[in-house]
């Protein structure tokens, strides 16, 4: 073989068996760079933007379901244990109140696919809701609720929507079982239901302030959305004029 003929033996081979290297390192780059992306704070953004866009379309859904009502009640909470096609229906009020006042959300009575009322750690956003009554007017205003809020400023609630966070304890998962139910004392009132929370005819809500505090008993990762009475008020004035 002559000069010309090896050089031309080490560009067709060589070259080959180069470029075939130089792309492995580049998709090797590339996924090294996906999951740094994937990590850390860019990924719990992530996670945070994503639940939070559920529970504005829930808030949406329980608005139009409310309007839609004739007593102007609002919807009860399922029962996170159901799975198959009757999972994800509001059970019918009693006598103007829920049987039970903490459940995972009604999307099917709402409208909402299950998907919408999933949060992005994988559990069912639980809805608690006042234990008085459902009706959400009092007048040309939206009543006052009789859902204490722990651990903010804000005036009692008529409902809570709650996202159990990455530890999930207290949520249900899409097949019908209840993760950890044995939550920490902070979080223990914003459990769906269960024998290991407080209360399933519940009448409080923690909603924080955030606690990454490992596995202690402080840890507190729930996202926790509420609802009071100026919330309804234009509902309210539109349904029974000034």
């Amino acid at each position: 073989m002559n000069r010309n003929e090896m050089n031309q033996f080490c560009w067709d081979d060589c070259g080959a068996a180069g470029f075939v290297i130089a792309i492995l390192f580049s998709l090797a780059a590339v996924g090294a760079a996906v999951l740094l992306m994937g990590t850390g704070p860019q990924r719990e953004l992530g996670n945070t933007r994503s639940t939070a866009a559920n529970l504005s379309k829930i808030e949406d859904a329980i608005s139009v379901y409310t309007t839609q009502n004739i007593a102007q009640f609002l919807p009860c909470p399922a029962d996170g244990t159901v799975t198959g096609g009757a999972r994800g229906f509001a059970p019918a009020p009693v006598g103007g109140a829920c049987t039970i006042n903490a459940g995972v959300i009604p999307f099917r009575s709402l409208g909402l696919p299950e998907s919408d009322v999933t949060d992005a750690y994988g559990t069912v956003v639980t809805l608690i809701v006042d234990d008085l009554s459902l009706d959400v007017c009092a007048g040309t205003s939206g009543r006052l609720g009789n859902l204490t809020l722990f651990g903010g400023s804000q005036p009692n609630a008529l409902y809570a929507l709650i996202s159990h966070g990455e530890n999930k304890r207290g949520g249900y998962m899409a097949s019908g079982t209840q993760v950890s139910v044995a939550a920490t004392a902070v979080e223990a009132d914003n459990c769906a239901d269960g024998s290991a929370c407080t209360d399933p005819d519940t009448v409080s809500v923690t909603i924080g302030p955030h606690n990454d505090d490992g596995n202690s008993d402080l840890h507190f990762d729930d996202r926790v959305q509420a609802a009071d009475s100026t919330d309804f008020d234009s509902l309210c004035l539109s349904i029974h004029g000034p």
